[in-house]
Parts: structure tokens; sequence; C-alpha cells
């Protein structure tokens, strides 16, 4: 699984990396696209200081599966620096996580549906 930023440069990493893994006949479940949107804690409005959709229409370009977004928050950032990653909770800031983890699941596994 590559993450990537939807930036341009970090896109050109994540490309080069992927090109490198297929070289080396590394297996690529998907392309994540991280710090996707960033939600004002005043105001709710969203903004993309890194951009948006890059990943996505990366992984399009090169034929890989687009596993979802994660997404700017505070709270994920503190929850992560402390050692209590988003991912293993039930909260809003697990969500991302979660359907990143179904998307993998369902990848290999087709028939196997994972339940959150």
């Amino acid at each position: 699984m590559i993450v990537s930023t939807p930036q341009d440069l970090a896109l050109i990493d994540a490309t080069r990396a992927i090109d490198l893994f297929r070289k080396m006949d590394v297996p690529i479940l998907g392309l994540v696209e991280n710090m996707s949107g960033y939600a004002c804690p005043h105001c709710g409005e969203i903004s993309d200081p890194f951009g948006a959709g890059g990943a996505e229409a990366a992984a399009k370009v090169m034929s890989i599966p687009f596993l979802g977004r994660v997404p700017l928050t505070l709270s994920i950032r503190r929850m992560s620096d402390a050692g209590t990653p988003p991912a293993a909770g039930d909260g809003e800031d697990a969500k991302p996580f979660l359907q990143i983890a179904q998307q993998l699941i369902e990848q290999l596994n087709p028939k196997r549906q994972m339940a959150f």
C-alpha cells in the first residue's frame, strides 16, 4: 500500500516507488491519499491546503486501486502522537481507516465483508 499526499511532488515520489515495486514484482495493494482536506474547527468549511484528488487520479493512471482518503485533522495528529492510533478506535476519526481496511479486505477476499 502506497500513501501519498495529493501534492504533485509527493505523487511523483509515489509514482517512482510504484514503478520500482513493479520492477521488483512487489504486489501493490493500492494508493491512499493522506492529508486530504481540512475542516476549519471554527466554521466547518473544508479546504484543501495540499490539493485534492491527486492520489485518486494517479491511481487511475497507474491502474492500481484507490483505497481512500485520510483527512488532515488535529485530532488524528494528537491521537497518533500520543500513541493511540485513531484506526484502533471506533470514533469519527477511525472511519477513514476502517473504510480503507474494508477496501483491502474486499480486494484480498471478495466474499468477506468487515462489520463495523
